[in-house]
């Protein structure tokens, strides 16, 4: 009798379709995780990228330190031949239409106002939320998501606000107290009062990620009301500089330094964004990646268990075909085929599912720089991922589908771990429990897959954990990141030290004897082997304090250098080679004695800042010849353990003194702050994997069971009561988790060392490898407890199953 395998298939489907929209959703489900999951995390990756093309950003900001008094105009930089464009941004002074406390003007935003060409055409901002101002309107302006945040406003709501200049603030300044200043400040015609209207919320680029400390958010206003209002500058501008294409960076920074010798200028740089932009996504991204392998792990046991349980179910109501003439291959083919319509339905309701799952994508800081946020899909990622689940799917589905229509021969019965079990003595449910769980038996059950599965998610919850506590102990030890100090101590107001009182603040603060170390940290920018590098000093004092040196040793002498991990790499060169520095018409080698992990330092926000692998640490007078001359940031101060910080600063702080001083926490570099931000994710992953191990456990022991009914039924049979079927299902559960922890733990503990070894060299952080004692142990208790409370449900029904109605259908 000839059989078609269409006519075939099309009968099979007309008697058993419910079947396969069961193993078709869970197919959607699985492959929808998968899709969304790859999507995401190439949506993340790509997204600050696919900002800078959007908002068309700039190469450099040049912000002069002597702001508007300064010698170098915009016009110079504009002016000069390396340069495609160029607008300029102004500071504004601005205050809230009431003031509550000097410390809503110091922690508020920043106010720019443009000409025009910055923000709108050069560097203009993602949009969250509406539009950009109209730059002929006097009271439209738009605010950064960090802005909108801190004030609590949105598109469509006012800000009120008060123009001040110099000669205003000063007359707040020299108000007698607090109290009075504040009355001044909020008193009727103080200012030229205006109420905005927020048009628009968005980012720019160089704000996606920044390092805690220099978050201020800012506020855009317009050409017209830079004019309507008389340019009310707070003294100081920027210029965003787009260069014209083969024009390296450091040439234009070049350049424009020797336009005004001896001038203090510092660059923001489109590069420098860049490498800290990728850095603090990576970890996102990575842990999007894990998430998306993981999700298809567990897709794939769920997905394979389905089928591999449906093709053997099938093969019991093909088993008369076989009687009318269909040989193996076509009762082969006609499995697949049927597998293969419920794959591709699968599959394009995983492609729908991963359309509409989209608009959750990007995550973390790739959020706010997503220029084109809500439905996108990369069909040709998603297309091709739909067609990889079909083919995994039909892969996954060939051996079982041959299998299960093979005739079955007699096997030879060799040395098993249930024989040996048995000649030990032990009592009957062991030996029957070390068999399901460890020898496939005459039924093929797939006992090595399980274990293989098993001693596999093992070591993910593992390696994850071992990740984890490292990742904890990194962020909750500053020394690691750089940061071997408890407070910056700086003058009140403006957040640096003058230099007449330098010495004075130093000797106030290293006073006390509960101060271990203390030093003045100074900000600068250097120039090695042609490149431009954010550097920092600290002077040396009577109790000195000592950044993070991971190799080698610090400099001593003004022609030595210490430089980040990151920065090592970037100049192709290692500890106890050399540099070229340049400055000027001026240049020699410096020795590199030691790699350091270093702060987040910078003179400005929009200047390019030291930051864990990034950046030189030379001498004090090292610094002073190689780079232009930075105000101190502060007075770094190490206490000892247990002191207040701000009990400290109150009695160092001498109200008698000209000298007011104020605390501030060290900066959380932005990498850090990336690191922080995926702090709770192998937790999460640690979740699901157990997911996986209870999946795999299950699948087995509801496998071993109706697998080997037979053999249960003969053992009832032969006086096994139902209490000793339990007790044989438990064994097996106990044996496969043990199987697993066994071999898992070890290979976890130095698979997650060894990641967390190169994500922490890839930011350039010190190294320092945490075992979790504690949460291994207790992993080996919820393994095997997981293991026998998913084994009751089987365990079970093999128990209550009636013996004489199992042996007369087998």
């Amino acid at each position: 009798m000839g059989w078609g395998l269409g006519s075939l298939l099309r009968a099979s489907l007309r008697a058993g379709w419910r079947p396969l929209v069961g193993l078709a959703l869970l197919i959607a489900v699985a492959g929808g995780a998968l899709l969304t999951g790859v999507e995401a995390s190439r949506r993340t990756e790509t997204a600050f990228d696919r900002m800078l093309i959007a908002t068309n950003a700039w190469d450099v900001l040049v912000n002069p330190d002597d702001g508007t008094n300064s010698p170098l105009t915009f016009q110079t930089v504009a002016d000069l031949p390396m340069v495609e464009r160029a607008g300029r941004v102004d500071g504004v002074f601005l205050a809230p239409g009431h003031v509550d406390s000097f410390d809503e003007l110091e922690e508020g935003f920043i106010v720019f106002a443009t000409d025009g060409v910055a923000a709108y055409d050069l560097g203009r901002p993602a949009r969250i939320e509406g539009r950009l101002p109209d730059p002929d309107s006097v009271d439209e302006v738009f605010l950064s998501t960090r802005a909108a945040e801190m004030e609590g406003l949105g598109v469509g709501d006012v800000y009120p606000a008060r123009i001040l200049n110099e000669v205003l603030i000063g007359q707040v300044e020299q108000a007698g107290s607090e109290e009075e200043a504040l009355a001044l400040l909020n008193s009727d015609g103080f200012g030229e009062q205006i109420e905005f209207e927020i048009v628009g919320t968005g980012t720019m680029f160089d704000e996606v990620v920044v390092d805690s400390g220099f978050s201020t958010g800012s506020m855009l206003v317009t050409p017209a009301f830079w004019e309507a209002y008389d340019q009310p500058s707070a003294g100081f501008y920027g210029a965003f500089v787009d260069l014209k294409p083969g024009v390296a960076v450091d040439d234009f920074r070049a350049a424009v330094e020797a336009t005004v010798p001896g001038e203090t200028i510092a660059f923001q740089t489109l590069p420098s964004i860049e490498a800290q932009a990728e850095r603090a996504i990576r970890p996102q991204v990575a842990a999007l990646r894990v998430f998306t392998l993981v999700a298809g792990l567990i897709g794939l046991v769920i997905v394979g268990q389905a089928v591999s349980r449906r093709l053997q179910l099938d093969a019991i109501t093909y088993a008369p075909l076989r009687a009318l003439g269909l040989t193996e291959r076509q009762r082969a083919s006609l499995a697949l085929a049927r597998t293969a319509v419920a794959a591709t339905a699968g599959g394009l309701l995983a492609v729908a599912t991963a359309v509409v799952a989209s608009p959750v994508a990007p995550v973390g800081l790739a959020r706010d720089a997503e220029p084109a946020p809500g439905l996108r899909v990369e069909w040709v990622v998603v297309i091709g991922g739909a067609v990889l689940v079909v083919a995994t799917v039909l892969a996954i589905a060939v051996w079982p589908a041959i299998a299960s229509t093979r005739a079955r021969e007699p096997r030879r019965q060799r040395a098993s771990a249930s024989s040996w079990v048995a000649a030990a003595g032990f009592a009957p449910p062991v030996v029957a429990g070390t068999r399901f769980a460890l020898d496939p038996g005459p039924s093929n059950v797939p006992t090595r897959s399980t274990l293989v599965g098993a001693v596999t998610a093992v070591v993910l919850v593992v390696a994850t954990l071992t990740f984890a506590a490292s990742l904890d102990n990194f962020i909750d030890s500053p020394r690691l990141y750089g940061t071997p100090w408890d407070t910056i101590v700086s003058v009140e107001g403006d957040g640096e030290v003058a230099p007449p009182d330098v010495r004075r603040l130093l000797a106030d603060v290293g006073a006390p004897d509960e101060v271990e170390a203390y030093g003045l940290l100074k900000p600068g920018q250097v120039l090695l082997d042609d490149i431009s590098l954010p550097a920092m000093a600290i002077r040396r004092s009577a109790k000195p304090i000592q950044p993070t040196l991971t190799t080698g040793r610090l400099p001593a002498s003004n022609d030595e250098v210490a430089l980040g991990a990151v920065t090592l790499d970037r100049l192709g060169v290692d500890v106890g080679d050399t540099v070229r520095v340049t400055r000027g018409e001026d240049s020699t080698d410096l020795a590199v004695v030691g790699r350091v992990v270093l702060p987040a330092v910078s003179a400005y926000p929009g200047a390019d800042k030291t930051s864990l692998g990034e950046g030189a640490l030379l001498t004090e007078r090292g610094l002073r010849r190689w780079s232009p001359e930075f105000s101190p940031v502060g007075a770094l101060v190490d206490l000892a353990d247990g002191t207040d910080v701000d009990a400290y600063v109150d009695a160092v702080d001498d109200p008698e003194d000209d000298i007011v001083m104020s605390s501030t926490v060290p900066n959380l570099p932005s990498d850090v702050q990336s690191l922080e931000r995926v702090r709770s994710t192998p937790l999460v992953l640690a979740g699901l994997l157990t997911v996986l191990i209870a999946l795999t456990v299950v699948h087995a022991l509801g496998a071993a069971v109706r697998s080997r009914r037979r053999d249960l039924a003969v053992l009832r049979t032969f006086g096994f009561t139902r209490r000793q079927v339990l007790a044989a299902v438990a064994v097996q559960a106990t044996l496969i988790a043990l199987v697993g922890l066994v071999i898992g733990i070890p290979v976890g503990i130095v698979v997650g060392r060894l990641a967390w070894s190169e994500v922490i060299d890839r930011f350039g952080g010190l190294v320092d490898l945490v075992t979790p004692a504690g949460a291994l142990a207790l992993v080996s208790l919820a393994v095997v407890v997981t293991a026998n409370l998913v084994g009751v449900v089987p365990g079970l029904r093999a128990a209550r199953a009636h013996t004489a109605s199992i042996l007369r259908a087998e």
